[in-house]
């Protein structure tokens, strides 16, 4: 049985979430739509597809431990993760990248391995931060044409067209500063 998207996540909002399944079948009982089948077999489908996508979530790090940045302190440090809400049409902004105070930026920092590469926190590096971080300055530096500046430890810009997309952010005037932020301030 095939539910809408919006179904299956009104759906999967009702689980009971036991844990472990102890198959006392207390969801098939509350299952309006009867989408519970504890005795179907496993069984091999093949569908072909253009694309997959690998959704394997992460927990993102949550920068108010860390008081030297600012974050939740000072009304202007964002994460990214609210800068890209910002950024989207359907979000708070409608797609403008604002300050508190409702002004489009005329400069942004954007700060690398915050909560990465750090023995505080994780000593790892993300592998991902480097490239997202560019996009962020695309954005921004498209959206409100602020001076955009990267502040970073090394940049790990690898994979397919990576480099290339470096470049053409140098191109478009994004400032590449070598060296962490001690702390932010107002």
């Amino acid at each position: 049985m095939a539910f809408s998207a919006e179904t299956a996540r009104e759906e999967a909002s009702r689980c009971l979430e036991c844990g472990v399944c102890s198959e006392c079948r207390e969801c098939v009982k509350l299952c309006e739509r009867k989408a519970i089948n504890h005795d179907m077999r496993d069984e091999i489908v093949e569908v072909e597809v253009g694309s997959i996508i690998l959704a394997t979530g992460f927990d993102s790090f949550d920068p108010t431990v860390d008081l030297r940045y600012g974050y939740k302190r000072l009304p202007n440090v964002f994460t990214a993760t609210e800068i890209e809400r910002m950024s989207n049409a359907s979000g708070p902004t409608g797609g403008r990248i604002l300050l508190a105070d409702g002004r489009e930026p005329k400069s942004v920092a954007i700060l690398h391995c915050v909560g990465s590469r750090d023995e505080k926190y994780h000593e790892y590096c993300s592998r991902v931060c480097c490239m997202y971080s560019l996009k962020l300055a695309h954005l921004i530096e498209e959206k409100t044409g602020a001076s955009v500046y990267e502040f970073y430890n090394d940049l790990r810009c690898f994979g397919k067209g990576y480099e290339e997309f470096y470049n053409r952010m140098l191109e478009e005037g994004v400032n590449f500063v070598r060296g962490l932020a001690a702390e932010v301030t107002d």
